[in-house]
């Protein structure tokens, strides 16, 4: 956070912009402020908007716009890599007609005909910020964690479905995903798209379901 500190006072003593620069840092802990979702959140970027019209840069209001600017980007780029793995798997299994429990197939061709990848940009080992991620086949579970290799196909009764795991996630990244995929899904609780499990203390596993095995 020192070395974040320093960069920013750096980035801003430069005479040469460094006004635009003030009144775009100003702008942006504007709409922060506006677009904040919650409370708490909304008086961060306050105080720290107030913190640098009086050139406050260590200010603690300051370093916590900091803190919690780095918190949302981690959540966004867990979203992200959700969203992109999703498509990734989604247009591989439909140009190849298959499944697969090995993620790297996304990135690099298994030897399958049409294979028309790679389907994400990052190279084996596929991975976020935090820890690395795989597929797996397992049956749809009403509530808790599913189990890997205990399904290849669906049946009537019980689906079959690929679940990407993100392996490492902090709770707090977890817990507001979790709220954003049930939104945007139309559920709930424990029998959500998006189920996590603790591995250490404050650190869980996520799971998500891509989509059914295909029959």
């Amino acid at each position: 956070m020192k070395k974040l500190l320093l960069l920013l006072v750096l980035f801003w003593a430069v005479p040469a912009g460094a006004q635009t620069r003030m009144d775009e840092m100003r702008q942006y802990l504007s709409q922060m402020a506006e677009a904040a979702p919650n409370d708490d959140a909304r008086t961060v970027y306050t105080a720290a908007l107030s913190a640098l019209e009086h050139g406050q840069l260590e200010h603690p209001a300051f370093v916590a716009a900091l803190n919690e600017l780095k918190r949302q980007n981690s959540i966004k780029r867990v979203l992200m890599d959700v969203e992109s793995i999703t498509a990734a798997y989604s247009l591989f299994s439909l140009e190849t007609g298959k499944d697969t429990q090995n993620i790297n197939d996304l990135s690099k061709n298994p030897g399958l005909e049409g294979w028309h990848g790679p389907y994400v940009e990052q190279q084996p080992p596929l991975g976020g910020e935090f820890g690395l991620y795989d597929v797996f086949f397992a049956p749809f579970v009403p509530e808790g964690l599913p189990q890997p290799g205990t399904c290849t196909k669906s049946t009537p009764a019980v689906p079959c479905l690929i679940w990407l795991r993100m392996t490492d996630l902090p709770d707090w990244v977890t817990e507001e995903v979790e709220v954003t995929l049930d939104t945007r899904a139309g559920v709930s609780g424990t029998n959500g798209v998006w189920r996590y499990g603790p591995v250490r203390s404050g650190v869980q596993d996520a799971y998500y379901t891509l989509a059914e095995v295909l029959p």
